[in-house]
C-alpha cells in the first residue's frame, strides 16, 4: 500500500512539475485593453518583456493580422497557471496564458530573431519592466556584447565622440549597460576614438 501511494504521489509531482514554469505568455490587442496596461502590469513587480507592436504579420494565407503585442512574464520560480492568470488579469485578458517552455526563445521570438519568414521588429522597442533586460535573456553573453559594441559604435560615429571620458559619463547617466562593455573593451574603443579624432583633424 506504500509503495502505491509512493507511486501516487510521484506521478502527481510529475503531473504538477508539468504544469508549471517559469516562463508565461500571453498576445494583448491594444483595443482590449486599458490605455495604462503597461503601468499595471510593471505595479507587480514581475520581470517581463514586452515586444514591440506587431503590426506586419500575416497570416498563412498572406492577410494582414490583427496588430497585437507578445508578453513574457518571468517569475523567480516555476508556478501555476494561477499566477500568470491572475498577473495578466491585471489588465483585463481573459484567455489562458501560454506555458513557455524556453524563455530564451520566446524572448527572441518577440522580434522574430529567429524567424526570418516573418517580419522582423526592432529590440530597442521591447519594452523591459521590473529590471528585465531583453539582451541578457535573449543573446548568448557573446551577441549581447557585440550588439552593444555596435550601439556604442555607432553612437561615437553619429556624435562625433572623440573622447574617452566623455563616452564613460554618458553611458554611466544614460546607458547604463553599456558601461561594462565599455570597461573591458577599453583597448578597441580608445583605437576607435583615437581614430577618428585623426580623421577631424586631416
Amino acid at each position: 500500500m506504500a509503495k502505491n501511494s509512493k507511486e501516487a504521489q510521484a506521478r502527481a509531482d510529475a503531473k504538477r512539475a508539468g504544469m508549471r514554469s517559469r516562463g508565461w505568455a500571453c498576445i494583448v490587442y491594444p483595443e482590449s485593453v486599458p490605455d495604462n496596461w503597461i503601468d499595471l502590469l510593471n505595479e507587480a513587480h514581475i520581470q517581463t518583456l514586452i515586444s514591440p507592436i506587431h503590426d506586419m504579420d500575416k497570416s498563412a494565407n498572406g492577410e494582414p493580422k490583427k496588430p497585437h503585442y507578445h508578453v513574457l512574464a518571468m517569475f523567480d520560480n516555476p508556478v501555476g497557471e494561477a499566477s500568470p492568470k491572475s498577473y495578466f488579469g491585471r489588465i483585463g485578458i481573459t484567455a489562458p496564458p501560454e506555458k513557455v517552455d524556453t524563455i530564451k526563445g520566446y524572448a527572441r521570438y518577440l522580434i522574430h530573431l529567429d524567424d526570418h519568414d516573418k517580419a522582423r521588429y526592432d529590440e530597442h522597442e521591447v519594452t523591459a519592466l521590473a529590471g528585465a533586460s531583453w539582451g541578457s535573456v535573449a543573446l548568448d553573453e557573446a551577441e549581447e556584447v557585440n550588439a552593444l559594441l555596435d550601439e556604442i559604435e555607432e553612437f561615437i560615429a553619429d556624435n562625433g565622440c572623440i573622447s574617452y571620458f566623455a563616452l564613460c559619463r554618458y553611458a554611466r547617466t544614460e546607458r547604463p549597460e553599456w558601461t561594462r562593455i565599455i570597461r573591458k573593451n577599453t583597448i578597441h574603443l580608445t583605437a576607435l576614438l583615437k581614430s577618428l579624432q585623426w580623421e577631424f583633424e586631416r
